[in-house]
Parts: structure tokens; sequence; C-alpha cells
């Protein structure tokens, strides 16, 4: 993208599959009215910059399929209630499939009004806020494929509108939410996180840790279990002799 020009956009800048490169250009900020940005599917990398989040009126950014990486900014502009802007488009923060690293910062759940959050297959770690649950609008929340740990946040289960939730091929553990929209969830959308109880097994059941033994007890113990073991040997042996009819005068049992 050109960074040596003025340009301003009063509405929506749409540039798609057109093989751009570059980083977001700071003259971007001057189109303070913009509501939707679409720079999808393009080579743009570098970090996002904050002016993301000056943008009063944007409610539909999609970047994704690029080479952004970084942290993503913890401001994300302010999306509106949907379906009276142009093209009806639903308040949506599409970041997917880029480099991203870092949190998912807690203040996304002041996005109440965002219907859709793709984050998948990036680089993000930490846990995932449970601050989501304020996102009572969301429809679509997705974060597969991530480095993300912990526990999914049980108050998910609040968010009445979700129909589509993915969190396959992270790290994260635990029992899946139960109740409200989790039960319509099919497993696939929980594959790839060894540690996590599927909804139909939830609650979790955990491996009991063997009891430790100190070295002397665990010693004693083992000499103990060998002098049964030899005892016994030896009674057996003298009573099969005996029941064969292996005696022998002079006290000698068992010929060899």
């Amino acid at each position: 993208m050109p960074s040596n020009v003025n340009l301003q956009f009063t509405k929506a800048l749409i540039i798609t599959f057109c093989h751009l490169r570059g980083s977001l250009p700071i003259w971007l900020s001057s189109s303070k009215t913009l509501q939707l940005l679409d720079l999808s599917w393009n080579s743009l990398g570098g970090s996002l910059p904050s002016l993301i989040g000056k943008f009063e009126y944007l409610f539909y950014l999609d970047l994704s399929n690029n080479s952004f990486s970084g942290e993503i900014p913890e401001k994300q502009g302010r999306p509106r209630l949907a379906y009276n802007y142009i093209w009806s488009f639903p308040p949506t923060i599409d970041l997917s499939h880029n480099m991203f690293s870092g949190p998912i910062w807690p203040s996304f759940g002041n996005l109440k009004n965002l219907h859709d959050l793709s984050l998948e297959e990036n680089n993000l770690s930490g846990s995932i806020p449970d601050s989501i649950s304020g996102m009572t609008s969301l429809e679509v929340l997705d974060l597969s494929r991530n480095n993300l740990s912990g526990e999914i946040p049980h108050s998910l289960a609040r968010l009445s509108f979700l129909s589509v939730f993915k969190v396959s091929y992270n790290r994260l553990y635990g029992d899946t939410p139960s109740g409200g929209q989790f039960m319509t969830f099919p497993e696939s959308s929980f594959d790839g996180n060894q540690a996590l109880c599927p909804r139909l097994l939830a609650p979790c059941q955990r491996k009991q840790i063997p009891p430790l033994v100190s070295p002397g007890k665990e010693m004693k113990i083992v000499d103990w279990n060998f002098g049964i073991g030899a005892a016994t040997g030896f009674l057996l042996t003298v009573f099969f002799c005996f029941k064969l009819g292996w005696v022998f005068p002079k006290g000698r049992i068992c010929r060899y």
C-alpha cells in the first residue's frame, strides 16, 4: 500500500485478493468516519497500528489471511448495532490466519455489539478471558488453532446468541462448559485439546496419583514381601516331596 499519499474514505475501504504488500499506512487514520475496512487475502505484514482502535464508527474489520504479527491492539474501536449499516454487514472483527501473538485482551468484553470474533490460526497465548461473556451479541467465536491454555470460562454459557464456537487445537484443559448454547456445539469444536474433558464425560475423571512412600519404608515392604515369597516356596517344595513319596532314611528329603 502506498505510504506517501493522502487518501480519505468516508464509509468503506475494500481491497481484497490484490497481493498488497507492506504495512497499514498512517494516512488511513484520516478516514475518521470509516465503517467497513476489508483488506483480507493480501500479503500485508508488520504489527497492527493502534490507529485501528481510533475509528469511532468502524463496525466491520477484516484483515484475515495476511501476515500481520505482534500483539493485537487492546482497543478495537466500538462496533455498534448492526444491520442498519452499509450492505447489512454484521459487526465483525476477523483477524484470522495471521501471525498475531500475545494475549486476548480482557477489554474485548466491552464490545457488546460485536457479532463475529474470529481469531483462528494465529499464535495467541494465555487464557480465554472470562470477560468475553460480556459480549452479549456474539454469534461466532472462533479461537481455534492457537496456543491458548487454561480452562474455558464457564461464564461463556451465558452467551445466548452464540451459534458457532471453536477452540480446537489449543492447550486447554478441564471441563467444557455445560448448559446454554454449549449443548448444541459438536465435539469437533473442542478437538485437539488433550487435557480437555469431552462435554459428555464432564466433570473430568482425573487420574488418581498413588501416595508417595519413603525410601526406607519402601525397602522394608520389599524385604517383607521377599521373605513371605521364599517361605511359601520352601513349604510348597516340602509338601510336594512328601506327596510324591520322595522320603528317604536319615531325614533326607527329595532325591536329586
